[in-house]
């Protein structure tokens, strides 16, 4: 219920305040820019801190003669802007050098598209209702990103692990939850000094002290009179410290110099140099505008590009958020009978709209079958007059628990459990990067089980990562209990494949045991080596999938040609140029990890593609070894060129080849030679290091006891952990 209601709140906020929301981050984004402008004009004081207010008033009596000077200000770009009455008696305000004097620019009108948007940005052309509405959506922002915070708490299962591995469902909500990781704190930020800004505007903050100086003019002196060089404050005062100082307009003694500093205000005798009056600023006012700064980026390029950047990810979070919902929406799909009229029913539990897609396609497949489906979530448990069979599509979200659309079922159950024979299959989503994988479509399976009327049409079956296999293979089991034949198109959920292009092929042969090289690229695929590429051969039910590496941007394939291989042989049919059709399925427990002391690789055959590809892309030199066993040097000369061109640039450290086929070495499998490495491995498993099994699953289970038996052998470690730790990963077949 917790997440529920996390989940439900990011969206009503979201609702309420989308618009708004829009518009102060695309007007922010736009107002980004204006600290970036002005920034880039050549007005910038350097080393103000070297210039006494003495120098630059010496400079300025040296520089302009028969003008009077108005007043001049140091802002928060450390512009220096002069104002003066010119000769003709004319009000003229340009930028100057403190230590020359010279002219640098003039001071510009504001820019209208600036003007435009601060306006929009800050009340919406409403004045003080506006502000008040803004100040309220900076606010809901900072809500969002706290009920966001939490929502990814929930979906990482610790604190500490934040930001840790995110595990891929679709590509926007993946985006969604990785950006919005990394800038809520500057959210944060935005959505704070926002707030305060709104709250100091309507006088709900402490307000700054005002400067109401009490001077007696009638008592002010005009004697002993001292040249203004020679006064102490000018001579003790930095230029760096001003932000503005008026000049006395007549020679009156009750006309007089006006210093602002940044922690106070003075009035000063222009005859005597004294200081006639002090009001203290506070730390108000220097904190307001600090807050001021940070909110607009004001004074700092850095900062208003940071600003920009987030202000982008606002919007993308907008469209983000709007499309994840939609489809959540458009997922649940309407019925065409009622529920008590339905001799199956089929109950779903989704947190990211993916089940229940798959749910939707199953229900499609049986009607166009004649069987009359009633679809539903499974919060949603009742009586069902008719029913003959029941399924449940679940996934398991966070700890071990159920959707939000799903937390009511076994409630649900012990109210309406059903009372006449029907038959069940429950068939559950999750991922094994989680420990307590498909957990809840276990409790499902075990508290219907225990109903005496019902029967289980098939067992258990768990789904891992959205495996297209183990869906297909779901399928047909269901597609037989109903004696309904399935076409290649029933099995394919609504997915697109794209094109890809030969780059190279070295034909297989019976030199390389029918091993060959296959290249391929694609404008329109994102991959990561470890992923895995998927094709339908013609006139198959079942995708293919192949281990890839990335190397250069193009997509490189390891395989071996099998006498009945239909796919294998299709592959190596192909030439340079030509193309095929296929889709990328990201293996995301199968990529390079990250922060590690070094990695050891372990594979066999073909099983070298995506470590291939990792090492080339090991750009950061994480210490790797590689030990690769194949049947002989003629399988291994097709990438032998390749790892002795990595080694010289330190992708890898190094690389041993075990050959099980060979006429000069001795038969060896890489099980065999694990023993020989066992120091390396456990010191790299105790410093927090890796190790990567790629290759046949018979490879991998002798691996694994090898593994767990040098483990044993030390003592120091448990393989368990290991496993645990994410720190010995796999993708065998």
């Amino acid at each position: 219920m917790l997440h529920n209601f996390w989940r439900k709140l990011h969206l009503i906020l979201a609702l309420v305040a989308g618009v708004f929301l829009l518009i102060a981050s695309v007007t922010g984004a736009i107002l980004s820019f204006e600290p970036i402008e002005h920034i880039q004009h050549p007005y910038h004081v350097e080393k103000a801190d070297e210039i006494t207010l003495v120098d630059f008033l010496t400079t300025l009596d040296s520089t302009y003669s028969n003008v009077d000077f108005v007043e001049a200000t140091l802002d928060e770009n450390s512009f220096l802007q002069l104002s003066i009455i010119d000769e003709e008696g004319e009000m003229d305000a340009f930028y100057i050098d403190p230590r020359t004097g010279k002219k640098l620019g003039t001071v510009a009108e504001p820019n209208p598209l600036f003007d435009f948007n601060r306006k929009l940005h800050r009340s919406l052309f409403m004045g003080s209702t506006g502000r008040i509405i803004m100040g309220i959506v900076a606010a809901v922002l900072l809500l969002m990103v706290s009920t966001g915070i939490a929502l990814v708490l929930k979906r990482q299962l610790k604190a500490l692990k934040f930001y840790g591995k995110v595990t891929r469902d679709t590509s926007l909500s993946y985006l969604h939850i990785q950006l919005g990781r990394w800038t809520f704190p500057l959210l944060i930020v935005i959505s704070i000094t926002g707030t305060y800004l709104s709250l100091d505007r309507f006088g709900f903050l402490p307000k700054e002290n005002k400067v109401q100086h009490t001077v007696d003019f009638e008592m002010l002196a005009d004697s002993p009179e001292i040249h203004k060089y020679e006064f102490p404050v000018f001579k003790n005062t930095r230029l760096s410290e001003v932000q503005k100082i008026q000049f006395p307009f007549t020679p009156f003694p009750e006309d007089y110099f006006q210093l602002q500093l940044k922690d106070k205000d003075l009035i000063i005798n222009q005859y005597t140099g004294g200081i006639e009056s002090t009001q203290h600023l506070g730390a108000i006012k220097g904190w307001n505008t600090w807050i001021f700064n940070l909110h607009t980026g004001k004074g700092s390029i850095t900062w208003s590009l940071i600003l920009l950047f987030a202000a982008i990810s606002i919007v993308f979070f907008i469209v983000s958020g709007c499309s994840i919902t939609v489809k959540r929406w458009r997922s649940k799909s309407r019925n065409s009978i009622a529920k008590n009229e339905a001799r199956i029913v089929l109950l779903l539990g989704s947190e990211s709209g993916q089940t229940a897609a798959f749910a939707k396609h199953f229900k499609a497949l049986l009607q166009k079958n004649g069987q009359s489906v009633y679809i539903d979530v499974l919060n949603n448990f009742g009586t069902y007059a008719r029913m003959e069979q029941l399924f449940v599509l679940t996934s398991t979200y966070g700890k071990g628990e159920p959707p939000s659309n799903a937390r009511h079922f076994l409630r649900q159950w012990e109210t309406h459990a059903p009372t006449r024979e029907f038959e069940f299959s429950v068939l559950g989503f999750g991922s094994t990067d989680y420990p307590d994988y498909c957990q809840f479509a276990e409790e499902v399976h075990q508290t219907i089980s225990k109903v005496p009327v019902a029967k289980a049409m098939h067992p258990l079956t768990k789904v891992n990562k959205q495996s297209a296999v183990a869906k297909q293979q779901w399928l047909r089991a269901m597609a037989a209990h109903f004696n309904i034949t399935l076409k290649a198109t029933d099995l394919q959920q609504e997915r697109e494949t794209i094109a890809f292009k030969v780059q190279e092929i070295l034909p297989p042969s019976e030199v390389t045991h029918q091993h060959f090289r296959l290249t391929l690229e694609s404008e329109h695929a994102h991959f990561q080596s470890g992923d895995l590429l998927a094709i339908l051969p013609k006139g198959e039910d079942e995708e293919r999938l192949y281990s890839i590496g990335k190397i250069n941007n193009s997509i490189a394939l390891s395989i071996r040609k099998h006498n009945k291989g239909i796919c294998s042989t299709y592959l190596a049919s192909l030439s340079k140029g030509n193309t095929l059709s296929g889709r990328i399925q990201a293996n995301n427990n199968f990529h390079f990890p990250e922060d590690v002391s070094g990695v050891f690789m372990i594979a066999n055959g073909t099983g070298i593609a995506p470590l291939l590809g990792m090492i080339a892309e090991n750009h950061k030199h994480v210490p790797i070894q590689l030990l690769w066993g194949i049947k002989s040097e003629t399988v291994s000369e097709l990438y032998t060129e390749a790892l002795g061109r990595f080694q010289n640039k330190k992708h890898i450290d190094t690389y041993h080849l075990v050959y099980s086929q060979s006429k000069k070495m001795p038969k060896q499998y890489v099980q065999d030679v694990l023993e020989e490495h066992k120091n390396t491995l456990v010191q790299l498993l105790s410093q927090n290091g890796a190790i990567m099994i790629c290759g046949s699953i018979a490879m991998q289970e002798e691996v694994m006891r090898k593994l767990a038996a040098i483990c044993i052998q030390d003592g120091a470690i448990t393989f368990e952990t290991c496993l645990s730790n994410g720190q010995v990963v796999s993708d065998c077949y």
